[in-house]
């Protein structure tokens, strides 16, 4: 984290995650998945402004991240090499995409605490994938 500023909001959103998972209320794993999916876009944008090492404009990064698929395009291309299988990537999609229903959508969707403990295990893979960063 010293090395990395840049990534303790990203360590304070799995952190966030965990405590809310813990409660005891029913809308908990809705607000702790809308809190994962908010952790591994903040990563995204994290990784392709410091981690990347290209520039990119306020216009660039307000396009790019207007849609979830190019955020995950851009990501791709300086991630040749590195472990995020075509499995998390497709399980981000899919957590996305439940996300966007909870917000945008006036469907209630039930969310199980298996979801969030996968979704959690993934954040938690790409970002120490992407930043080195422990979460033991």
């Amino acid at each position: 984290l010293d090395s990395k500023p840049w990534t303790k909001g990203i360590l304070g959103g799995v952190i966030a995650t965990d405590i809310i998972y813990k409660q005891k209320f029913d809308e908990k794993n809705r607000i702790a998945l809308i809190v994962l999916d908010s952790t591994i876009e903040i990563a995204f944008k994290e990784f392709l402004v410091k981690e990347s090492d290209h520039h990119y404009s306020d216009r660039e990064l307000l396009d790019i991240f207007s849609q979830r698929h190019k955020v995950e395009t851009e990501v791709k291309k300086y991630n040749k090499g590195k472990k995020i299988t075509k499995t998390d990537w497709k399980k981000i999609a899919h957590y996305y995409d439940i996300r966007c229903k909870l917000v945008h959508q006036r469907a209630s969707i039930n969310i199980i605490d298996d979801d969030i403990k996968d979704y959690k295990k993934i954040v938690e893979k790409v970002t120490k994938i992407l930043f080195g960063l422990n979460f033991n």
